[in-house]
């Protein structure tokens, strides 16, 4: 890391990038050893023993509660959210605003997000908002 920051870096995006298997990028909820939410945050802690720049975690976050717990424990500084806004692009308000019953939930099936993109298809989320 320290010829990152030395470079610029000021904060890292941490994620898993298996381009000859993308299941592994962008895992559903059925992978073998990525399923559960917050499936890359393990690789969060070990990027922050060499840096005490602002980590961005990735990897299935969905839930208010489990992402608020990531960020209040320092365990990372910011969430990505990719699938789960395509899923519901109001989450952030519905969060705000007190209406987390209201959510529509990331099953992470890929079925309109990943999938659509491999084959050249409409892109989007099978909850289309």
């Amino acid at each position: 890391m320290p010829l990152l920051e030395k470079a610029g870096a000021d904060s890292f995006h941490v994620t898993l990038a298996n381009h000859s298997k993308l299941e592994d990028t962008i895992p559903m909820k059925t992978h073998d050893y990525f399923a559960d939410e917050g499936c890359f945050l393990k690789y969060c802690d070990e990027v922050k023993k060499y840096t005490d720049k602002p980590i961005c975690g990735v990897g299935g976050l969905t839930t208010p509660e489990f992402i608020e717990k990531q960020l209040e424990s320092g365990r990372i500084q910011c969430a990505a959210m990719s699938r789960q806004l395509l899923a519901d692009a109001n989450w952030v308000n519905k969060v705000i605003s007190g209406d987390k019953d209201k959510i529509k939930y990331c099953i992470r099936c890929n079925k309109k997000c990943l999938y659509a993109l491999q084959q050249h298809r409409e892109f989007g989320c099978i909850f289309d908002n």
